[in-house]
């Protein structure tokens, strides 16, 4: 393009396009075309020696930045094609920005990762005038709306049918957004009665085929929808959204790889923006939600429930008790089960009764330590515990779960070379092979990652459970997921290995696992620890959440710990010399924001050395221009992860 032909300049457009493709560049890209293109529209457009694909983000005629362009030291690229008009509204787009400061990457990055892939499908985009979408939403107040309603399922889903009906009296849509897909299967038949026609479902395991002609229904209906679906589907591009709902509040919502985006911020960018109401719904609602609602901050939807209802029976077994009961092979072993447990299933067939058994840890026994020196058996790659698993084939297997190499059960210790191995810890293999051979005539399943790769078979499993009086379901924690019907009995075998890892959210995942197997069960509910004293325990037991949150929020605000400060973590691998020599760099650019370097937990992983740099701002002191500018600045081999769930 050649600034200095003003008959052909007059009619030239200088457009930005944020790259969407996977390994999106890591900054918005400037392109020229003579073509009429609008802000949203998706177009292909010349990267290097491939053509991506890209979302326009401003457009200017080419007058405005003459000085500018005449300037440059390269020429503009001229756009391929326009694939179709915009597939988000500009208020979704204008969100997207905004938290890519907040995440600290690009606006193009976060956006790949937030609209579904088959929208940029060329076959897939509605090629027609979308008015409404290239105009942002006007808000409707300058406080968000924003809600909690913490309460039994039940009662939360009588109050999201009054939502619906509210909603759709003024003409309006709404959008039920859940952590997995598993919730937004849950929701689908308890909101639909009365709906059917204008409820729609979105999550990656439903074919292409199908969620395309879905998306294309949703889009198109002029009467007010009802969308349960992920995150990524808040980009259908409707602007009559005017309640989300986050179902399950208290889960997970931080994806596990970059960008690294937590969707639960975003919907409250997004809710900000357009002015729609934010509800945040679960029995346990997460701590920092509570802290708001304790603070003023958010509104009840309908009024706190403080207390999770209890069983008709609960109880504390503390299994220290147990210890020096007897000896095998010249050392101690301890008794995996109760006798307060073991009382519970003696009854199941008399009484039909079905019992849920929660074992926190995979195989059969999660360490194995050396009875000369001391070491515990680990990975050569990962120097990660090697787990003792049931294998077919030999028998048993040492298996690393971060590498999946397997080894002999039959080696020596990799430091001294002895064959003196002992086995500690319970896995839910060993729990297992217990209750099976204590009780033969009853029938067990088993819901773990290793017994259900896939969600169907979870499900397959959860129903001959529900269908089998007098049965057991023993699983881990993936339990809490798939499990929504209550049963008569539920108990915590051990859950004992969560208070030897450092992480500062222990505490709440703990006792939201608890709140969930007291709430499943309506007979019985029963935990065994050897950390009888620890407070999550007896709150648990109580059912006092509220005692729980203050005497959380406590603690964590003594550490200054989120969410009285905000972390943000930077972590590189590969080589020992290479990542040692990169973190000095870090510390040297950022050590006026006094980032602290140190090994990963898991130092080791795949053969690739770790190091996390921690840094710790005050929340309201993020995004910082300066800050922010330092850390793009890092090449991609540094990860970085605002707000990360971990710092392990």
């Amino acid at each position: 393009m050649n600034p200095e032909q003003p008959s052909l300049f007059n009619d030239l457009r200088v457009v930005t396009v944020l790259p969407t493709s996977d390994g999106a560049f890591k900054q918005a890209l400037t392109y020229f075309t003579t073509s009429n293109i609008a802000v949203g529209d998706v177009v292909s457009i010349p990267a290097r020696t491939k053509t991506i694909v890209g979302i326009v983000t401003s457009v200017e005629q080419a007058t405005e930045r003459r000085e500018e362009l005449r300037q440059e030291a390269f020429a503009l690229k001229k756009i391929k094609r326009r694939l179709g008009a915009s597939p988000v509204t500009a208020t979704y787009i204008m969100a997207a920005n905004n938290c890519a400061n907040y995440f600290a990457t690009t606006t193009g990055q976060l956006l790949s990762v937030l609209i579904p892939k088959f929208v940029f499908d060329t076959k897939t985009l509605i090629d027609k005038t979308r008015a409404e979408n290239a105009k942002p939403a006007m808000r409707t107040s300058l406080k968000p709306d924003q809600r909690v309603i913490q309460a039994p399922e039940d009662e939360r889903m009588s109050v999201y049918k009054s939502l619906i009906r509210e909603s759709f009296a003024r003409k309006k849509s709404i959008f039920f957004c859940t952590p997995n897909i598993e919730t937004a299967e849950e929701l689908r038949p308890r909101l639909a009665r009365g709906v059917e026609e204008y409820l729609y479902v979105f999550h990656s395991e439903i074919p292409k085929k199908q969620l395309v002609k879905a998306w294309v229904e949703a889009e198109e209906k002029v009467h007010p929808i009802v969308v349960i679906g992920t995150g990524m589907y808040l980009s259908l591009p409707r602007n009559d959204f005017d309640t989300i709902v986050l179902e399950r509040e208290g889960e997970n919502w931080k994806q596990i790889q970059r960008p690294y985006v937590d969707i639960k911020l975003f919907a409250e960018e997004l809710t900000r923006l357009s002015g729609a109401m934010l509800v945040y719904g679960d029995s346990v609602l997460s701590l920092e939600t509570m802290r708001r609602y304790q603070e003023h901050v958010v509104q009840e939807l309908s009024p706190v429930r403080q207390r999770i209802l209890s069983p008709e029976s609960e109880s504390l077994v503390d299994m220290r008790k147990y210890d020096a009961t007897r000896k095998r092979g010249g050392r101690e072993t301890f008794p995996v089960i109760s006798g307060e447990l073991h009382a519970i299933i003696g009854r199941l067939k008399t009484d039909s009764e079905r019992l849920i058994l929660l074992a926190n840890r995979k195989g059969l026994s999660p360490t194995s330590i050396c009875g000369d020196c001391g070491t515990t058996l680990s990975c050569e790659n990962c120097h990660v515990a090697l787990v003792l698993h049931k294998d077919e084939g030999r028998g048993t297997m040492y298996v690393c779960h971060m590498c999946q190499s397997t080894s002999e059960a039959k080696r020596r210790c990799n430091y001294c070379g002895s064959w003196k191995l002992y086995e500690f810890g319970t896995g839910i293999e060993r729990v297992e092979e217990i209750v099976r051979s204590h009780y033969p005539e009853h029938t067990v399943f088993v819901l773990s990652g290793d017994t259900a790769t896939t969600r169907k078979r979870a499900l397959d499993i959860r129903a001959e459970f529900m269908k089998t009086p007098g049965s057991i379901l023993l699983g881990t924690e993936m339990l809490c997921t798939y499990l929504h019907e209550p049963v008569e009995n539920t108990a915590v075998v051990s859950v004992d290995n969560i208070f030897s890892i450092p992480d500062f959210k222990n505490n709440e995942r703990l006792f939201h696992l608890l709140a969930t197997l007291k709430r499943l069960g309506t007979k019985q509910f029963l935990i065994q620890t050897r950390h009888a004293k620890e407070p999550v325990f007896t709150h648990a037991l109580r059912g006092t959440i509220l005692d729980f949150y203050r005497e959380e929020l406590a603690l964590r605000k003594g550490l200054q710990y989120p969410p009285f400060s905000l972390l943000i973590k930077i972590t590189r691998e590969g080589t020992r010399a290479t990542v040692g020599k990169d973190m000095l760099l870090l510390e040297e650019l950022l050590g006026n924001w006094g980032v602290v370097t140190m090994e990963a937990f898991t130092p080791l992983v795949r053969g690739r050395y770790r190091m996390n740099g921690i840094i710790r701002l005050m929340p309201k002191n993020w995004p910082n221009e300066t800050l922010l500018s330092l850390l793009r600045s890092l090449p991609p081999s540094y990860m970085v992860n605002v707000g990360p769930e971990n710092l392990l």
